[in-house]
């Protein structure tokens, strides 16, 4: 009887684990939200969500985290935000409704906001950058006081009078970042070098930093282009190009994709490609012409090569 206990038990236990396994999640301190309870949910209150799928690795890679920020979050008295999660293999529906194309997918969404506010999150996923991000987003609208840099005191940016103090300009970027409402306009003439990436890729991620240099370095190329357009936004376009990984480096010229870029992804490599895709950058011919100069003499005149420029002296006329 006892030993007929112990392996009901064990089946009891194998099965709790086969389900934690399934579902994808091992936590049940964020909220499982489905298409019976998302609406009122977030009418209740803003919501963080990850939409995910239990196949996924990167899902159960982050499960861990996700039900720490929960733990934290969704026990705090001021209700600021809670933590809550959604199966888009039992849940399809709802997934598709809010543009759901990768996994995992985490949006915030704001107290009686709407699914057309979702604020999508971009950034690393841990604990320290999630609590940041939601700080930020959700600070000014809590109404616990002053946003950040605004003290009301003229301190810390705020002038006495309520005006904010100037700040200065937010850098230009060289790098144009595509939408659907902008790519086709932008590439259909000229010469245009696009990133088609995906947040979440790794590859991609390593990239961006020599994408953001590669294109400060063309900026005065009058008919280059260096852009980027994220794949999980604008699948549609990305499926037009024949974008099948990420990152894919296409050059296009008046709108009509030319060729797949394949090689080493090192600044020098790429802006070399760029050169000869484009036939010659006006750097290069400006440095040309600089070394072209070099066979001057002093005031302009021009060496003639037959004869020395070098003055041999002797002991008569030294």
């Amino acid at each position: 009887m006892a030993g007929m206990q112990r392996t009901i038990v064990g089946l009891m236990v194998a099965g709790a684990l086969l389900a934690t396994v399934a579902s994808g999640h091992a936590d049940t301190a964020s909220v499982h939200l489905t298409k019976d309870n998302f609406q009122s949910e977030l009418e209740g209150s803003s919501y963080f969500v990850m939409f995910y799928a239990p196949w996924c690795d990167y899902c159960k890679k982050l499960a861990p985290t996700w039900a720490t920020l929960a733990k934290a979050r969704n026990g705090e008295p001021d209700g600021m935000v809670k933590i809550g999660r959604v199966d888009c293999t039992t849940d399809g529906d709802l997934c598709t409704q809010h543009d759901v194309t990768g996994y995992p997918m985490l949006k915030l969404f704001r107290k009686d906001g709407g699914a057309d506010g979702a604020t999508k999150y971009r950034g690393a996923r841990d604990l320290a950058q999630f609590n940041a991000f939601l700080d930020e987003q959700l600070a000014p609208a809590a109404g616990d006081g002053p946003a950040k840099g605004a003290d009301g005191d003229g301190e810390d940016g705020a002038q006495e009078d309520g005006g904010q103090a100037d700040s200065p300009p937010a850098p230009v970027s060289p790098l144009t970042e595509l939408t659907e409402d902008t790519f086709a306009k932008h590439v259909s003439s000229g010469k245009h070098f696009v990133k088609f990436y995906a947040p979440w890729c790794g590859h991609c991620t390593k990239l961006a930093p020599t994408w953001e240099e590669l294109a400060r370095s063309l900026e005065h190329e009058r008919d280059i282009r260096v852009s980027k357009i994220d794949c999980t936004q604008y699948r549609p376009i990305c499926t037009d190009f024949e974008v099948k990984g990420y990152p894919t480096l296409l050059w296009i010229e008046d709108g009509k994709k030319i060729e797949k870029y394949t090689g080493p992804r090192t600044h020098t490599d790429l802006k070399q490609y760029v050169a000869r895709m484009a036939g010659g950058l006006k750097e290069d011919g400006a440095q040309g012409a600089e070394q072209k100069g070099e066979g001057t003499l002093e005031g302009g005149a021009e060496r003639d090569d037959n004869r020395s420029v070098v003055v041999q002296l002797s002991e008569g006329d030294f």
